[in-house]
């Protein structure tokens, strides 16, 4: 490899890593809540989300799955202060029954977002 290829490599390197550190900027606790189906069950979930990066983020929250319908979010935007978790909470109110038997998968996930009113 001559110089210009190595520069172009090391170039390339420096963006793959930084795309990188980016996915790993956000995370939520707990990873994972079992419940076993309860015809009409009604609970509060409560989650932290922080960020793992030395600044402030916006976050956006998402509800997604088998059974995200029966999920609601007090609210889907967060700002989290570097180095503080945030609070996050969610409604559950299942039916008495559902139409598909078996394991049925939801996720809560928070990605990195704009301040509101940012970008209109």
């Amino acid at each position: 490899m001559n110089g210009k290829s190595y520069s172009i490599f090391f170039i390339a390197m420096l963006a793959l890593l930084a795309c990188a550190s980016e996915a790993w900027a956000i995370g939520i606790s707990p990873s994972v809540v079992e419940l076993d189906f309860e015809p009409g069950l009604t609970k509060r979930l409560g989650f932290s989300v922080f960020g793992y990066i030395e600044k402030d983020i916006y976050v956006d929250v998402y509800v997604r799955g088998d059974l995200a319908q029966y999920f609601k979010l007090d609210q889907e935007k967060y700002f989290i202060p570097k180095g503080n978790p945030v609070s996050v909470f969610a409604n559950l109110e299942l039916p008495e029954e559902l139409d598909t038997a078996g394991l049925q998968e939801v996720r809560i996930g928070a990605v990195e977002g704009m301040p509101e009113g940012a970008g209109s």
